[in-house]
């Protein structure tokens, strides 16, 4: 039984140790830190001299051993007192009022209990252990550590109720320490005594100390949780080792003794290796989080930089659309409806002007359109809408324009009727007018060939040109904002940019899609979109405040739902074979494999921090 005890004291003094060290390296400038870990080398040196006191071959020193155990008592419940002056945060200061002032009566209070029997006349051995007579004023004592343990106790109730959040949090921790300290010491120092007359398992409520240092730890660190990770990696590789060390003084024989080292060396060279990985597991993790943080934030400024780019692009935009609004009525009216003489020349002249005003007001019209997009602030009505109608009006627009490139545009409609769908008639021309303007404006010679048709629940539209195409590499790319093609004949037949992300933003509103294929530049290119079919009784209604994205990840518009559901299809089997045909992989595959997977990550959010400075500079 007495080995049980010596391991125990031996471990739990170790794990108090470990816990104080821990924390204190985690940071070594905080004053709660520092605190901690004085209060856990207290503890651990009161229950190595408790441990003492149940010796009987240390029968002849008694005395001065229950004297030095309670001047170790006076210093822990000093150091208890003093740490949670401190913990989690101070609510006086400074603290040294009261760190000076205990440290002078602790000192006093230990050289007392030392110097004379005024507290301890002398002690005796009895069959649990050492007790001792007390002196004339032994009482001193009980005040001293009474006092203390009553303001530690005090101050934790008023910061629990003072403090809010994470500090309460942390301070409930400590509680449950508290808790499990004292029902234990009641367990093995009053309950079980009175049932068996025996104090023989009085020790035990010592080393319940432990789980206050525990849980004191865990609320200190309860933020840091790769420290814990640690501490716990630690606690329990000394556990083994301080076992393994106990076996070997315990052997009956040198040669068990010799074949118990040999096995304990084995095990701390593992238990290195153990701690070391983990350290640098953790040193990793901790690199990716950082990374990611910085990244986080980069990316929140951005944000506010985008957000304050669609607010002033929002009113830029209103306040050029009423000057151009005049400037292209006055000219509408010189020029269609014959306001003024004006001869042949200037004509020509002003039809220019008029030609680039109407070109500068569709781009207002579109800076507020996207910026009305970003800003959640687009009202969409959704009604029950004739998509043939509408379409139809569409291409009838477009046919002068188409008829003036000698391009063939050709409307193809099913021979059935055709289900109304659930869509904003005034927002589908203008999806149509941005597609068909597209068509049109990217094709040198050919046709755009316009089809309806029926798709389960929804209706598919269909614009297909013999334009310049679209290449593979800027396809990715086709639903960004501003984004053109790099290509000179694209570039000088003009273009906002902002057409298919408007398209794209108008159709997530009104629960459709957009794609397109293209076999690559001057194969011309097809566009799909699709409409859900207007439900049985729906009238119209307005969706207001609704913004697109609202993510980062922008869906890939690019292939059509039967591409994206062979394509899923595929990724799901490979998954399945992988995992049929990977076999279990040894410690140290697993770890090498872990660490090629951190670098990875490591490179891959530095290239994305790069790109995004790259980017915004």
């Amino acid at each position: 039984m007495e080995i049980i005890y010596i391991s125990l004291t031996g471990i739990i003094s170790l794990l108090s140790l470990v816990f104080g060290i821990r924390v204190f390296l985690a940071n070594k400038k905080s004053i709660v830190n520092r605190a901690f870990a004085i209060f856990t080398i207290a503890t651990a040196v009161w229950m190595v001299l408790d441990f003492s006191l149940y010796q009987s071959s240390l029968a002849n020193i008694q005395t001065f051993l229950n004297r030095l155990n309670l001047a170790s008592i006076c210093i822990l419940v000093f150091t208890l007192a003093y740490f949670v002056t401190v913990f989690p945060k101070e609510i006086f200061k400074p603290s040294k009022l009261f760190f000076y002032p205990g440290i002078a009566l602790t000192v006093i209070m230990s050289s007392i209990i030392l110097s004379s029997d005024s507290i301890i006349k002398y002690a005796f051995m009895e069959d649990y252990g050492s007790n001792f007579k007390q002196g004339d004023i032994f009482f001193l004592f009980a005040i001293f550590a009474t006092v203390f343990a009553l303001y530690s106790a005090i101050l934790l109730v008023i910061k629990f109720i003072k403090f809010k959040n994470e500090e309460r949090q942390q301070i409930k921790y400590l509680f449950y320490g508290i808790a499990f300290l004292t029902v234990l010491n009641l367990l093995f120092n009053l309950f079980i005594p009175m049932l068996t007359h025996s104090f023989r398992y009085a020790r035990l409520g010592t080393y319940s100390s432990i789980f206050f240092v525990g849980f004191t730890a865990y609320a200190i660190l309860k933020a840091h949780t790769f420290n814990l990770k640690i501490i716990l990696t630690e606690t329990a590789v000394v556990i083994i080792d301080v076992i393994l060390a106990v076996q070997i003084f315990t052997s009956k024989s040198a040669v068990e003794a010799l074949l118990r080292i040999v096995f304990a060396l084995i095990i701390f060279y593992g238990s290195l290796l153990l701690v070391r990985s983990v350290q640098e597991e953790i040193r990793h993790r901790q690199e990716v989080q950082r990374l990611g943080a910085e990244l986080e934030k980069a990316n929140l400024r951005l944000q506010e930089l985008d957000k304050m780019k669609s607010e002033f692009l929002s009113v830029a935009s209103h306040e050029l659309n009423s000057p151009m609004s005049v400037i292209k009525g006055y000219l509408h009216m010189i020029l269609k409806e014959g306001f003024g003489k004006v001869d042949k020349e200037a004509k020509t002249y002003l039809q220019h002007v008029y030609s680039k005003t109407d070109q500068l007001a569709k781009l207002v019209s579109d800076l507020l359109n996207v910026s009305r997009i970003e800003q959640g602030r687009v009202k969409i009505d959704i009604q029950p809408t004739d998509i043939i109608e509408s379409i139809e009006f569409s291409v009838e627009d477009y046919a002068i324009k188409a008829k003036e490139k000698n391009l063939t545009l050709n409307l193809h409609k099913p021979g059935i009727s055709l289900p109304k769908v659930s869509a904003d008639p005034d927002k589908l021309k203008e999806i149509m007018s941005n597609l068909l303007s597209n068509a049109i404006k990217y094709t040198k010679e050919g046709s755009v060939e316009v089809s309806v048709e029926k798709a389960d629940s929804q209706i598919k539209v269909t614009v297909k040109d013999t334009g310049v195409g679209i290449p593979k590499e800027a396809q990715v790319n086709m639903f960004q904002k501003f984004y053109r093609v790099d290509n000179t004949w694209i570039r000088e037949a003009g273009g906002t940019g902002l057409g298919l992300y408007i398209t794209k933003g108008y159709l997530a509103l009104m629960n459709g899609k957009i794609w397109f294929e293209s076999e690559g530049e001057n194969k011309g290119s097809t566009f799909y979109f699709t409409l859900p079919f207007a439900k049985a009784g729906d009238t119209h209604h307005e969706v207001k405040e609704l913004t697109i994205g609202g993510k980062n990840e922008r869906p890939d518009y690019t292939k059509s739902p039967e591409n994206e559901i062979k394509e899923n299809k595929q990724k799901i089997k490979e998954i399945e074979e992988n995992n049929h045909n990977n076999k279990p992989k040894s410690l140290k595959e697993q770890l090498s494999a872990n660490k090629q997977e951190r670098e990875k990550m490591k490179e891959k959010i530095l290239k994305q921090a790069e790109e995004y400075r790259k980017r915004h500079k």
